[in-house]
């Protein structure tokens, strides 16, 4: 579960970095 819990993190925060990139990059 440990691992399961920390790959949905890193995903989460991937998800959240490509968001802010396309938000600026739209802006």
């Amino acid at each position: 579960i440990g691992i399961l819990k920390r790959g949905l993190w890193a995903h989460m925060v991937t998800c959240t970095y490509c968001y802010s990139c396309i938000g600026n990059h739209n802006r």
